[in-house]
């Protein structure tokens, strides 16, 4: 992805940064990436979100940019098959559109997508159930304030009967 330059010294990757961040910037995408680089450059961005995840800092504006293409599989309810936006101030941003959305797969009905943190932005990533009867999308935890949810996309699988019983999941005990 090539630096796009705009008058007086401003750039962005891409995509126009408007009022900036005071945070750092990370870069995912599953086919170019590696969970051992940096991900602070589009030309070696991390594979997963988690790996962006474990690199920021707590309310500083840290922004995870997802890169088109970007297609992210969870299989289980483990650790390992689990993404927790679980740092506040945090944004996880999709660029690109239509078939270049990113796109988290759940590939079994427990899978877990989770918001742990209060600040927390999502936009334009498509959330797409590949099975039947996926319990939650997006599982926003107890105690979670001010999540940002904008220009998501929650899909089913055509060929099939799958689907999300609940798209997003408010869970408050208060």
């Amino acid at each position: 992805m090539a630096l796009t330059n705009f008058p007086n010294g401003v750039s962005s990757f891409g995509v126009p940064v408007l009022g900036g961040t005071t945070g750092k910037i990370f870069f995912v995408h599953a086919t170019t990436g590696s969970d051992g680089n940096k991900g602070t450059s589009p030309s070696k961005p991390l594979a997963t979100i988690n790996a962006a995840v474990e690199k920021c800092t707590a309310n500083q504006g840290d922004i995870i940019y997802l890169m088109p293409g970007h297609v992210e599989d969870l299989d289980d309810t483990t650790t390992t098959g689990a993404i927790d936006l679980d740092v506040a101030g945090i944004s996880l941003i999709g660029l690109g559109s239509g078939s270049l959305q990113p796109r988290i797969d759940f590939n079994h009905a427990d899978s877990d997508f989770f918001v742990g943190a209060d600040n927390v932005t999502i936009e334009n990533v498509r959330f797409h159930a590949d099975v039947t009867d996926v319990k939650i999308g997006i599982n926003i935890k107890d105690g979670v304030d001010y999540c940002t949810i904008r220009k998501c996309l929650f899909d089913v699988e055509t060929t099939g009967t799958d689907e999300f019983l609940y798209a997003i999941q408010f869970n408050d005990a208060s």
